[in-house]
């Protein structure tokens, strides 16, 4: 076993990752072994790191570990040394996914380091910076002009006063011994965004004072190389989550920093090899500097005309007023009022009025002209004429739907014809992606996903209470048949619970009230919301059930504020599921089914069960699943009973500490990166 392990923590950025691994290969000094801890609420990322060690990297990283992360870096520096507890390595460096070891850095730590030393922290005396920035901002472009620099402190022998009364700490924690990382549990604040070090700082110091522990305070400026030019980094985030009671836990008045020993390294010194890395370093991140700002702020396919074509379900510009759009008409209508900030944007559907609203051109399908101006196609699925209509134009193929939809099977078993026309086709997500490169024999490189997001208009309230409440918001067709079952098990232990159902075809309700009897024989019964009538009704009767059909996004909202959970026991298999998202950011905890993309979907924090039924069975088409729905007795037992288990579960700890950390970990994740103005981001990148 090699004397030192060099732990990467990454989260985020897999280009920056490739600069720290660089960095930590490349040391002169060669007992160490490399692991790459990846603590991410992004599932896709881990295969990401996986791919880029394959392909870069091969037989040079010993593990790559995937842990728990909260979306905060406490935690992922805590699994950092939980993981290095494990192993029988004689000390850990810990080195974050974004900043970069000097070539010369393991080889200066090994010249102090003794069979006693415990713990090495280090001044932080060299970062990267950008300097003389310049910027110019305006609806068309964003110009960048800077330069990095490399700022080193000379010899410190003192810490500033300061550091006695502020929530920040001097050091780093660089170098740890596994016999003492091993009575030590949680060094680090995992509730921080930053100063999550802060806790460990106290720690240290108070075991340095108490002479038992061998704790050296470094000073070198050729050991670590802090990256604070990374724009993406979690230290920006405008949280900090201050927590004053440290002070009194902690004794904070008792700090004494003029009690620190600084120890100056200038034993070895190869400057040679270190001004060469340092030369490379700044080259390359100048380089993802410039990707980052070019991909959020510099559209350089501003002006353009963009064309939506949505031949599917009938919308217009003013529908969104009177019922819940449907997952492929909110993304439309979602994107198009991000685009519009710097394109000119049409949209044509079914049913389409023509009207300019909120600068975006709307119209009926029909009345599609193709003009010299128009630089972008963007087809919802498949396309309504002949696409050779269209000459020297970028189109695009968005698809929402899966394999099995009739429309889709009758374009797409003919690839070759339309084919050749297309510039890049849209999923929604990877699994969907997956399975039309499969079927169809898409040309993975014209492959991309892009999510669904969340409106702008979902806002969260925190000062309305949760109420003892379930919600169901899809398509009949997806599970509405399984509800009445499953409450009726929840009501004998909570005999108040409520079921909130928003699901029809055509039926819109415009109040926010549940619908009568009544109302239901008033409304207009048609297309295929006859064939649920028995079941509508069977809800609307039940006790523990409202059942409101379809209502406005905006009611929606406020009815995902108040429930705790959202109940989703789907039997279709989905390619994206906007519902999820919505009820993420509302604090809504999702209890619904292991089939399609919802895994990956909900980031893996959604409580899934495999219902054990057929998906992939590409004979069945929709109009299968809408006639044909699984119901309850279709559903494996062991899928109903841990269904019911968790409901149960949440319905009684729903205010718990650990469900409380859970529902802050999947909030910020939706409002983080599954916002409309990221997915406009991920469109022009793709461009």
């Amino acid at each position: 076993m090699k004397k030192y392990l060099i732990s990467i923590l990454t989260s985020s950025s897999i280009e920056l990752l490739d600069l720290s691994i660089y960095s930590a290969i490349n040391q002169i000094f060669k007992d160490y072994d490399i692991h790459i801890i990846v603590n991410s609420t992004n599932t896709n990322y881990y295969n990401k790191v996986i791919e880029l060690c394959n392909n870069n990297y091969k037989n040079k990283i010993a593990k790559i570990i995937n842990t728990e992360s909260n979306g905060k870096p406490g935690k992922g520096h805590n699994s950092v040394i939980n993981e290095f507890k494990k192993t029988n390595y004689i000390y850990l460096i810990i080195l974050d996914g974004d900043d970069f070891l000097y070539p010369s850095c393991l080889e200066r730590l090994n010249s102090i380091v003794t069979k006693n030393t415990d713990i090495i922290q280090y001044i932080n005396s060299s970062n990267i910076k950008i300097n003389n920035i310049k910027k110019k901002l305006n609806i068309n472009e964003f110009n960048y002009n800077y330069s990095f620099k490399i700022n080193k402190l000379k010899n410190i022998l003192t810490i500033s006063p300061n550091y006695n009364n502020v929530l920040a700490t001097p050091f780093r924690l660089l170098l740890i011994s596994n016999s003492i990382a091993k009575q030590i549990d949680n060094l680090f604040d995992e509730n921080m965004y930053i100063y999550d070090d802060y806790i460990m700082y106290l720690k240290i110091y108070n075991m340095y004072l108490k002479n038992n522990n061998n704790i050296i305070y470094l000073c070198d400026s050729r050991l670590y190389l802090y990256n604070n030019a990374n724009i993406l980094s979690v230290s920006k985030e405008k949280k900090y989550n201050h927590d004053y009671n440290i002070y009194k836990t902690y004794n904070i008045d008792n700090l004494d920093v003029s009690k620190i020993k600084i120890t100056n390294n200038n034993t070895i010194c190869n400057t040679t090899k270190n001004n060469i890395f340092e030369n490379y370093i700044i080259d390359n991140i100048s380089k993802i500097f410039i990707l980052n700002t070019q991909i959020t702020y510099n559209n350089n396919y501003s002006n353009n005309t963009i064309k939506f074509i949505d031949n599917g379900t009938e919308w217009n510009y003013n529908t969104i007023n009177e019922r819940s759009l449907r997952g492929t008409e909110n993304a439309i209508y979602q994107l198009a009022n991000m685009l519009r900030l710097n394109n000119n944007v049409l949209v044509y559907t079914n049913n389409g009025i023509k009207i300019k609203h909120n600068n975006i051109n709307y119209d009926n399908i029909t009345n599609i002209i193709n003009n010299n101006k128009s630089e972008i196609f963007i087809f919802q699925g498949t396309a309504p004429f002949n696409l050779n209509k269209i000459i020297n134009k970028k189109i695009f193929m968005w698809i929402h739907h899966d394999i099995t939809v009739e429309c889709i099977k009758k374009t797409y078993s003919k690839l070759q014809n339309f084919d050749k026309y297309i510039y890049k086709y849209i999923f929604v997500s990877n699994w969907q992606k997956n399975r039309y490169i499969q079927y169809y024999k898409l040309n993975p490189n014209k492959c991309f996903v892009i999510q669904n997001g969340i409106s702008p208009s979902l806002k969260y309230n925190s000062n309305i209470k949760k109420e003892l409440t379930l919600i169901y918001a899809s398509s009949p067709y997806r599970g509405i048949d399984n509800l009445i079952p499953f409450i009726n098990s929840l009501k004998n232990i909570f005999p108040n619970i409520k079921l909130k159902v928003f699901s029809s075809f055509k039926i819109e309700n415009k109040n926010n009230k549940p619908l009568t009897l009544e109302e239901l024989n008033k409304l207009c019964i048609n297309s295929c919301d006859k064939y649920y009538y028995k079941c509508y009704n069977l809800m609307i009767k039940h006790p523990n059930i409202d059942y409101y059909a379809n209502v406005p996004q905006k009611i929606l909202f406020k009815h995902f504020n108040s429930s705790m959970i959202l109940f989703y026991p789907n039997t279709f298999p989905e390619t994206c599921c906007t519902t999820i998202l919505e009820a993420m950011a509302m604090r809504c905890n999702i209890v619904s089914s292991d089939i399609g993309a919802l895994r990956e979907t909900s980031n893996n924090m959604a409580y899934l069960y495999d219902p054990c039924i057929d998906v992939n069975n590409n004979s069945i088409t929709l109009n299968d699943f809408i006639l044909k729905p699984k119901n309850i007795n279709d559903l494996s037992s062991t899928y109903k009973q841990n269904v019911l288990n968790k409901l149960i579960d949440i319905l009684k700890n729903y205010n718990s500490p650990s469900n409380k950390l859970h529902l802050d970990k999947q909030q910020e994740y939706v409002f983080n990166k599954c916002t409309w103005k990221n997915r406009m981001y991920s469109f022009y990148n793709m461009l």
